[in-house]
């Protein structure tokens, strides 16, 4: 926050809460004691209703360069004193103000608005009810600006490479930005014909693609530009979404932003988005020439995020300009209705926007988390005045908080979340909530997501035709009677097992330690599980270990197709079984380069000699146990592991220390590593197997709830002092349990219980 002086003359009281102040820049001049000649500028109170043309500046207070890329890629930067004159007035700014000051006098002078709209400079910031007053408006405040002004903040030396990269991504994605939800599929399409192993491949550049071939070095620029604070901050959403026309400006170079939108729904259709962090390029650059310039930006993991980010801003700025997809009765259209249905579809519309921008924003930087809320529900207002989605009286029902600092984070958190839960009417929002090491927002409900961080585990993608629970509408949020209870949740559900085992591998143990932990967990499941496949996916069957220990880890689910996996397990058990035999190889490599036999004689064996085998099994029983139970006419039968295993005959270990690697067992490893991170998978003491928080403790329920996909993990608490007798559960999150996610452990008959959650 910059530290204002003089700030009783400069900040007069606003007359009423339609009132702004609005920057005029005069150019630099002498002042006594400076040296460099200082900007002054000028604020003019105004009515936003009345105001003159002006611009909105859209920026990062802090640093605006990727400061992980060191010394030897940054530019230099001049010493000067980070002041400007307002009104005679010395006032210190932030580096990076005074550098969109600059930029603004030099290379956007002549094409910008007499006035300009700056926050940190036209808010006085040590007033929280003008901060909140003035927030409340912020969203007309950047929908009437004549341009957005995005400054990403000064060059560096990776800069020309990154925005010629972005150009060439742009031509890639001209066709692949959706006008519609309904569009997404033509978008994607549009770039089908675009490989993930084209990314690398410099010889497709030109002969398929029709660009000039992209070099690593130039790859790991984007990233850098990518990992620019700017995209990560949380204002910048509703900044740029906003905006009814944007110039983007990096140094001195001016980049079409429609370039920008282009090229990310292309690295997101064509799934390079996966590949375009540090951690993914860390093994590439390894030992080649770029590896010494690079070494310090990719060594340092604070920007990992990057593309993730960027896509969040521009899919936040698309789905802005989508119109709302109102789902009605067929046997009466929208217009016929009366007013009071018409009202509450449009609201449940706005719902299911607001929510999408939260999850998909969540973890935004913001020097106060409750704007994690305020600068994205500010863009639900605005987009019922975009769309015309109400008539003026009534307007207030897009106000989904009450915008005032004068809230704790945890209010604010909660009473979003209440507002979602009682207009969507059913439990989804919950299964966002985060693994419970990573919440910081002190007194926050369990059943509250965290929105001041990012969506850690990744969220489950159940598809079906029911909801895991069967159960129907959970109970109405009913009206708080006192502070207390405002932070209670009121569900209904089925207890279906309790947790008595899990996993116990750590986040940093390989992949075969993690599954042949897994495997040990489920020897101990019954050999007719529980509940069978359901009927939905063809006609019941039995169902072996293996496979739902192969189903479970993948939440049975590719990540990328987002559909449930069918009934016939040949595929799934192929990718299975060569996910094992990498995981069997990595872990005996330098035995094995020692001696190829080894694994050559593990290939050439049968089940009885495969559980007999030295040094392979010692390490991995578990898995060798787990398959050595498959009778011969498995598709998980131990023939078919030694299958697979011969894959890795010729390069033992190499293809499975990569992660990121190509081979055979790369399709379920890269599921399984994105199901399965921050999860533990778990056994229950009714037989049932699943995935669920990494927290999980022995003695944790699991849990059908009325209007959840997914299941419960609840932690029993202590019961309410009342004469209802609920329970109090804490909430831990989302599970995949297998073979009940479509309401199979739910009866006709059944009686579910009422529960509180704290």
């Amino acid at each position: 926050m910059a530290d204002l002086s003089g700030i009783d003359r400069i900040y007069r009281q606003l007359p009423s809460s339609r009132s702004v102040r609005l920057l005029r820049i005069h150019g630099r001049a002498q002042r006594p004691g400076i040296c460099d000649p200082v900007i002054a500028v000028s604020l003019d109170m105004v009515d936003l209703d009345t105001a003159p043309p002006f611009d909105a500046l859209s920026y990062t207070w802090g640093s605006a360069v990727c400061e992980e890329l060191g010394p030897s890629l940054l530019l230099p930067t001049k010493k000067r004193q980070n002041v400007l004159s307002c009104e005679d007035t010395i006032i210190p700014i932030r580096p990076n103000l005074h550098d969109a000051l600059d930029m603004l006098l030099d290379t956007y002078d002549e094409t910008r608005a007499d006035f300009i709209w700056i926050d940190a400079l036209c808010i006085n910031q040590d007033d929280k009810n003008e901060r909140a007053s003035q927030v409340r408006i912020m969203d007309e405040l950047y929908m009437r600006a004549a341009s957005v002004i995005v400054w990403l903040g000064q060059d560096d030396r990776t800069t020309p490479a990154a925005l010629a990269t972005l150009e060439k991504l742009a031509v890639l994605g001209r066709d692949a930005v959706p006008c519609s939800l309904d569009d997404q599929d033509r978008a994607q399409a549009s770039v089908s014909h675009i490989g993930i192993d084209d990314l690398l491949n410099q010889a497709v550049h030109t002969s398929k693609l029709g660009i000039e071939p992209i070099t690593l070095s130039a790859w790991i620029s984007l990233i850098a530009f990518f990992s620019r604070p700017y995209f990560s901050r949380v204002w910048v959403i509703q900044e740029v979404t906003l905006a009814r026309r944007i110039v983007a400006i990096c140094g001195r170079r001016v980049i079409n932003w429609e370039s920008i939108v282009a090229a990310s729904f292309c690295v997101l259709y064509t799934g390079w988005q996966h590949y375009l962090s540090k951690g993914s390029v860390m093994e590439l650059v390894h030992g080649t020439g770029e590896a010494a310039v690079f070494k310090q930006f990719l060594a340092d993991d604070r920007a990992c995020n990057g593309s993730t980010r960027l896509l969040s801003l521009v899919g936040c700025y698309q789905l802005f300009r989508m119109p709302l997809e109102i789902e009605f009765s067929e046997t009466q259209p929208f217009q016929d209705a009366p007013r009071e249905r018409q009202v509450l579809a449009l609201l449940f519309e706005l719902i299911q926007y607001a929510t999408s921008l939260l999850l998909d924003a969540r973890g935004s930087g913001a020097s106060d988390p409750r704007d994690n809320v305020f600068a994205l529900i500010g863009m639900v207002h605005a987009k019922s005045h975009h769309d015309d989605v109400f008539h003026r009286d009534e307007c207030r029902f897009s106000r989904l908080v009450d915008i005032s600092y004068d809230h704790p984070t945890n209010f604010v958190y909660t009473q979003i979340t209440r507002n979602i839960l009682r207009v969507q009417r059913n439990l989804a929002v919950l299964e966002s909530r985060e693994t419970t090491s990573e919440r910081s927002i002190e007194g926050l409900p369990s059943w509250v997501p965290d929105f001041s961080i990012g969506q850690t585990p990744a969220r489950f993608h159940v598809t079906g035709h029911c909801a895991s629970s069967g159960l129907g509408k959970p109970p109405f949020p009913h009206t708080p009677q006192t502070n207390e209870d405002y932070f209670l949740l009121s569900v209904r559900g089925l207890c279906v097992g309790k947790v008595v085992d899990k996993d116990r591998t750590l986040e940093w143990e390989s992949p075969g330690r993690q599954f042949d932990e897994i495997c040990r967990v489920a020897m101990n499941l019954p050999f007719s599980y529980p509940l069978q496949q359901p009927a939905i996916l063809g006609h019941p069957r039995p169902t072996s270990r293996a496979e739902v220990v192969a189903r479970t880890c993948i939440a049975n689910g590719w990540v990328d197709h987002h559909e449930e996996l069918d009934d016939d397990v040949t595929e799934l058990a192929s990718h299975f079984l060569h996910h094992l035999a990498g995981c069997i190889s990595a872990t005996r490599s330098e035995d094995i380069r020692r001696d190829p036999s080894l694994l050559s004689r593990a290939v050439s064996r049968t089940k009885l000699a495969l559980s007999r085998t030295k040094g392979l099994t010692k390490q991995r029983r578990h898995i060798w146990q787990l398959i050595g139970e498959e009778p011969s006419n498995s598709a998980f039968s131990p023939g078919a592991l030694t299958e697979a295993l011969s894959c890795f005959r010729d390069q033992p270990g190499l293809q499975a220390v990569n992660h990121n690697g190509p081979g055979p067992h790369a399709k379920y490893r890269g599921a399984a590593a994105y199901v399965t991170r921050q999860r533990r998978v778990f056994r229950t003491d009714t037989g049932l197997l699943g995935l669920g928080p990494e927290d999980l403790k022995e003695g944790d329920e699991a849990w059908v709830l009325a209007g959840m996909s997914t299941v419960a993990m609840l932690r029993r608490g202590k019961a309410i002092s009342t004469s209802s007798e609920e329970a109090r559960y804490e909430f831990l999150g989302a599970a995949y349990v297998h073979g009940i996610m479509h309401g199979e452990a739910v009866a006709e008959d059944c009686i579910p219980a009422n529960i509180v959650l704290v």
